[in-house]
């Protein structure tokens, strides 16, 4: 197995990586046949700023709470925010694990909650929460975790002599607070006194409104602002049963459809999930235990599909994500099969042996000269899609609870 190591331990430089790592882990499975592409466009489209590493929503007010600590702090380099950073995360983490019992059960969502003191992490709040610190306007910038902090640090040196040069008192004000690009109204100089996991009323307050302001027409903005839409989703057991149960909801109808392709779409991915674990194992065990499963999934689907007329890319996307020609070309195949009541496993192995020897070149399993690296009865490839719906439920039971103080 390939392995990621340091050689360059600038923090400046790993958030750099960091940020890239963030967008290749979603959901954290082997991606086999390339259709990731289209559950993360779909997710970032229906839950904007979020992703499947983020755990609590109270990271979004650490990291801007930090940087303004960092600010405030006299006699400091200017250059130390990535190390300040650095420090000040590995404290609190361990700070919350030791409240919790270094128990990931009780501290559920503590990033870090097994390490003890002077054990690190690879990957910190700040580089997972960057790109949602930014969509929800918490830190008003276009830069990476890396660049903001050597833009902070240039804007520090010369600051002092830009204020001296503003003429208008009122807009010097204006410079003094907003300069650093730090939108978040909720900060108190002793926010460390209790720090804990759930959100205080007004921060549960001002995240909610954000959400209302930038994302209204979203999912999750309609979430944020349907109590019955929220109380769909809190009690469902996963993704399928939500859009399910949203058809009958006030969300609007473009919504609803949209809805109704993701649905289906998961439960399509099913079926290749099952037809690919079929060929490796008929490949390399001569073994055909996952025919089965795929004839089940056959027998049922289309009781499960919501709209099967519409099980087509331009119902949900006004302009494709961006893929490679040839995945687009696989995924609309295997729609128009499903479209058209043709397909078989048969018919699914074809397009799935061509597309899965294409996205993996030396490292599919598929072709002729492969090795074996998985362990019989194995389950390999995307089962189904989640578009993140547990982490955004999680996200917005945090805040709900936070406004029910």
């Amino acid at each position: 197995m390939t392995q990621l190591g340091w050689i360059h331990f600038s923090p400046a430089f790993k958030s750099k990586v960091d940020s890239i790592l963030d967008r290749l882990d979603e959901e954290g499975v082997v991606d086999e046949l390339g259709v990731g592409v289209f559950r993360d466009a779909i997710a970032d489209y229906f839950f904007p700023g979020t992703s499947t590493i983020q755990t609590r929503a109270r990271y979004f007010f650490i990291i801007p709470y930090l940087i303004k600590d960092f600010l405030q702090q006299k006699g400091r380099r200017q250059d130390e925010l990535d190390r300040y950073l650095y420090d000040q995360e590995h404290e609190l983490m361990w700070r919350l694990a030791a409240k919790y019992g270094f128990n990931r059960t009780a501290g559920f969502g503590v990033i870090g909650i097994t390490k003890k003191p002077k054990q690190r992490i690879a990957r910190r709040p700040s580089s997972i929460y960057w790109n949602g610190l930014r969509t929800f306007h918490f830190i008003q910038t276009d830069l990476s975790l890396a660049g903001y902090s050597q833009w902070l640090s240039r804007s520090m040196e010369h600051r002092s002599e830009r204020l001296v040069r503003e003429t208008a008192a009122d807009d010097a004000d204006v410079e003094q607070v907003d300069w650093h690009g730090i939108k978040v109204s909720t900060y108190r100089h002793d926010w460390l006194l209790d720090l804990d996991l759930p959100l205080l009323y007004e921060e549960a307050d001002f995240f909610l409104q954000r959400i209302k302001d930038l994302f209204p027409q979203t999912l999750l903005g309609q979430l944020a602002m349907g109590k019955n839409l929220w109380e769909n989703m809190r009690n469902a057991d996963g993704f399928e049963t939500f859009a399910r149960t949203a058809q009958d909801s006030a969300l609007p109808d473009q919504l609803k459809q949209q809805l109704r392709f993701a649905h289906d779409l998961s439960i399509v991915v099913e079926g290749l999930h099952w037809v690919y674990c079929h060929l490796i194992h008929v490949k390399h065990y001569s073994d055909h235990q996952f025919a089965g499963q795929f004839e089940i999934w056959l027998d049922e689907l289309y009781d499960r599909l919501l709209d099967v007329e519409q099980l087509h890319l331009d119902t949900f996307f006004d302009s494709l994500p961006r893929a490679r020609p040839d995945t687009l070309q696989f995924i609309v195949q295997v729609l128009n099969l499903v479209r058209t009541r043709q397909l078989s496993m048969d018919a699914f192995a074809v397009l799935v042996q061509k597309q899965e020897i294409r996205i993996k070149g030396q490292k599919s399993r598929l072709r002729d000269a492969a090795l074996r690296d998985f362990q019989q009865s194995e389950q390999k490839s995307l089962f189904a899609l989640n578009y993140r719906f547990g982490n955004v439920r999680t996200l917005l039971n945090d805040i709900f609870q936070g406004l029910s103080q």
